[in-house]
């Protein structure tokens, strides 16, 4: 299926990759299957309104290459696009709900025209 905007998320809990991965798949109540790309591992699922892409701080390849944190990515499938607003409550909501930590997001275009939007946790 084809997105329209993807909104990137850094995520500050301080656990191993699979313990993220377990507790995004909780939260969104989804199944995620784990891929090595290129060094990095990808944990991937979908709901009926977007993928959810858990993407590891580490990676195999090298140390200069490490993240200081894990993302999670959230690609919205086009059909959905109009209703982003929502979809954003919706997910900041889910996170808090789940206690998971994060720091902030980014919401960035499929046409990289249209630039990007940052969003950061309500308290």
């Amino acid at each position: 299926m084809e997105y329209q905007e993807i909104l990137s998320i850094v995520l500050t809990d301080n656990i191993s990759f699979e313990d993220i991965t377990n507790k995004i798949a909780f939260a969104f109540n989804i199944k995620l299957q784990t891929v090595n790309d290129d060094g990095r591992l990808l944990s991937v699922g979908e709901t009926e309104k977007y993928k959810v892409i858990v993407i590891d701080k580490y990676d195999d390849l090298s140390d200069l290459l490490c993240d200081e944190n894990h993302v999670l990515d959230i690609e919205v499938y086009k059909d959905i696009y109009q209703e982003k607003e929502i979809l954003e409550e919706e997910i900041i909501s889910i996170l808090k709900y789940n206690k998971i930590s994060w720091e902030r997001g980014i919401w960035i275009s499929a046409d990289a025209n249209n630039g990007y939007r940052e969003i950061f946790p309500k308290n």
